[in-house]
Parts: C-alpha cells; structure tokens; sequence
C-alpha cells in the first residue's frame, strides 16, 4: 500500500506492529473494455503507544483494447486509466496523536498491460490531482510501478 507505509521521516520512528487489511473489488471485463471499482481498508495495531495511521484506499479503472490489439497469439496488450486515492489519518507516536501526520490524497495515470501466453508485463505512473497531506509528511510528485508475473496455469485458449 502506498503512502503511509513509509520508514523515512516520523514513520520510521514508529514501533512496528502487526496490521490488517481487508479490501475488494469489482467490475466487468470484455474483450474490449474493462471496468472496475475497488476499496481497502488498513488497521495497525499499537505498540508502547505508537500506532501507524489507518488508511481507506479506492480505486477507479478503465480500459480499453483497440481491435488491433485483440490476438490470440503474440503479445496481447491493453491500456489503462486508473484513479486511486487513500485518505490515512493521524500518526500516534508515545501516546500521542501527532498533528500534521494525516492525509487525504488522489492520484491519476495511464497504464500498460501486455499478456504473452503465461508471461505478463504492466507498468504505470499516477501523478496528484488532489493533495491535502499533513505537514510532516512528505508530498509525492509521482508514484510508478512495474511488474513482471508468471501464471503457473496458463489461462486455456479453445482450438
């Protein structure tokens, strides 16, 4: 989860302490567009009076395959809009409820995935639409990322 994961600044200060989350999604797939919606929830336990902040993350997704695109065989690649926001609250460190240390944030970027048989590859970078983050906390200008994966079952085509 990004954002309040951090070990630099006050973060890294914390005490670690185990944490659960719990989250979904939904949505519809076609061969040609795709949507979905999705939400999670953080809780971090305390310990010795530090405590990590909750955080509420979403998420909104459109794709789009153009015909061009839709193989059967070959590198089968589909582009992406995504919206995801969290909103985290305080930190509490000895105690106490630190000011300055919650955030409400929402971010937007285009996204790439490419399916090869039981081979893919995505990557994307979100920039901020919205910002409003406590003032010890640091401002992200953008966030990326990119994955490689390997289905052990390969998704099966019909011959």
């Amino acid at each position: 989860m990004p954002g309040a994961d951090s070990t630099s600044g006050i973060m890294g200060q914390l005490k670690r302490a185990p944490g659960f989350t719990a989250g979904g999604a939904t949505g519809m797939a076609s061969r040609s567009n795709y949507l979905w919606v999705g939400g999670a929830f953080a809780r971090y336990l305390e310990k010795d009076g530090d405590r990590r902040p909750d955080v509420l993350s979403y998420s909104l997704v459109y794709g789009y395959r153009p015909p061009a695109w839709r193989k059967d065989f070959g590198w089968d690649w589909r582009l992406f809009a995504e919206m995801t926001g969290e909103r985290s609250d305080h930190i509490q460190h000895l105690g106490l409820t630190i000011p300055g240390t919650e955030a409400n944030q929402l971010f937007l970027g285009p996204s790439a995935l490419g399916i090869r048989q039981n081979y893919a590859i995505e990557g994307g970078v979100q920039f901020p639409v919205y910002r409003d983050v406590g003032t010890l906390l640091p401002r992200e200008r953008v966030r990326w990322v990119l994955n490689f994966s390997y289905f052990i079952f390969q998704h099966g085509h019909q011959h």
